[in-house]
């Protein structure tokens, strides 16, 4: 379905089992209604949002004062923000299942994708380290604080919630940096032609995975002149970790590709927001689970999905009609 609205209403009529998968999206509008009657399932998805920095142009050619621009910002506020009205209980991590964003990240690949492994790469919201590192990177450079006055924030239309993210982080700088960045929103075709062309400075971009392994996200990064590389990075360390790991299995190829984030993540040519949920409804008559992603198998409910599908039965739903001309 191409508009959400409709698929809700249809799921709401009983002639769609689930909404809030990979192919659909509830609104955060409607999560509020409907939190009131439904309770939401909740599961992680290997989706990763983050800010992309072009590493060819200045400042942002040097890593301290791209880590400084990392560090300032708070995440725990910004996926709390996500939530709006509607939010119930922000813990140290998580979110309430209601929301798409399902854990601060202070790494660049979802943790689903590596047997959920969650390494810390950062102190998320370190705004003293960050402003040191701004004030030696400037010092480095030869540059002031009017040097950045002249940047600007891309983001496009096809991020969920982008208006919000990007505002947030814009008062997070300011606050922390007293460097205000402006924004500019784009059609997603002319946003890809200028990261394409590297025509910008700071872009918000995020990644679904295809496949079930952490590769998917930092084979991107490998060379420079790859198509989705839009940062311009390329690191031999880097590199040489990631043709290690095709050579090895298991926990140790997963210890391999877990060093060649962190190099990555240390010299910051992306800064990582957060790691998406999935945020879904069923027809609680289903006694099967339908995968989220990918292949659209069925599998048993698990403990957990039988509990909501119990709590949901009492929600309003009305029955699929009966095909009359399929007899008994």
């Amino acid at each position: 379905m191409e508009n959400d609205h409709v698929t809700l209403e249809m799921f709401k009529q009983g002639t769609v089992d689930m909404i809030g998968d990979s192919l659909t999206d509830i609104s955060l509008e409607e999560v509020s209604k409907l939190e009131k009657t439904w309770t939401f399932n909740s599961e992680p998805q290997p989706y990763s949002v983050f800010i992309c920095l072009n590493t060819t142009k200045p400042p942002f050619t040097h890593v301290k004062i791209r880590r400084a621009f990392a560090l300032a910002i708070n995440r725990q506020e910004l996926i709390g923000m996500l939530g709006k009205g509607c939010k119930k209980n922000i813990q140290a991590d998580a979110i309430s299942p209601a929301y798409k964003a399902g854990l601060s990240a202070t790494n660049l690949v979802a943790p689903c994708l590596k047997e959920n492994r969650c390494p810390q790469f950062f102190k998320d919201n370190d705004v003293i380290q960050a402003n040191i590192l701004l004030n030696e990177g400037m010092a480095e450079l030869g540059i002031t604080k009017e040097a950045f006055k002249s940047l600007t924030f891309l983001y496009h239309s096809g991020d969920y919630a982008a208006d919000e993210i990007v505002q947030v982080i814009q008062q997070q700088w300011a606050k922390v940096f007293g460097i205000f960045i402006k924004l500019e929103k784009l059609d997603f075709s002319i946003a890809i032609d200028k990261l394409n062309s590297r025509d910008y400075s700071i872009c918000l971009s995020s990644w679904l995975a295809f496949y079930d392994d952490p590769m998917n996200i930092l084979q991107m990064f490998k060379y420079r002149n790859y198509g989705r590389n839009f940062t311009g990075w390329e690191h031999p360390k880097f590199i040489e970790l990631l043709n290690r790991s095709n050579y090895e299995e298991g926990c140790k190829r997963l210890l391999t590709l877990e060093k060649a984030e962190k190099v990555l993540i240390d010299d910051m040519p992306v800064i990582p927001l957060y790691h998406k949920n999935y945020v879904y409804l069923m027809n609680p008559e289903l006694e099967f689970n339908i995968s989220l992603w990918g292949d659209r198998l069925l599998f048993p409910l698990s403990p957990a999905q039988k509990e909501v599908q119990k709590e949901n039965k009492h929600s309003r739903i009305k029955k699929k009609p009966k095909n009359p001309l399929v007899k008994k």
